[in-house]
């Protein structure tokens, strides 16, 4: 009987012992979570704040552009798109515009 208490009294000190850190260390993963997530926050507005400034210098250098200038970097810009998603030009294009054929050098010729 003495047996069976001094056994129940050791196994209740020791669940409890378990239990309270068992509890602290889900506080810890509770606050490290809560961390990880506003560190998280934090660089997604850097990010965002980063994006809004390239996108401000990026209209302030077209503005100071001048009118051909701005309507040459809208063709070079409208290309680069075109040949980054690998489209062709237009076909009525393609078909009536002259090729550029490469000279013949004269060393190659034997």
């Amino acid at each position: 009987m003495k047996i069976n208490r001094k056994i129940a009294v050791l196994l209740f000190c020791i669940t409890t012992i378990l239990f309270a850190d068992c509890t602290s260390m889900s506080k810890q993963r509770r606050k490290e979570k809560h961390r990880h997530k506003k560190n998280e926050q934090l660089t997604e507005e850097r990010k965002k704040e980063a994006e809004k400034q390239y996108e401000e210098a990026m209209k302030e250098h077209y503005k100071q552009q001048t009118k051909a200038t701005r309507k040459r970097m809208k063709q070079h810009g409208n290309q680069a798109q075109r040949y980054n998603e690998n489209k062709k030009e237009f076909f009525l294009k393609r078909w009536f515009t002259k090729k550029r054929r490469s000279r013949i050098k004269k060393n190659d010729i034997k």
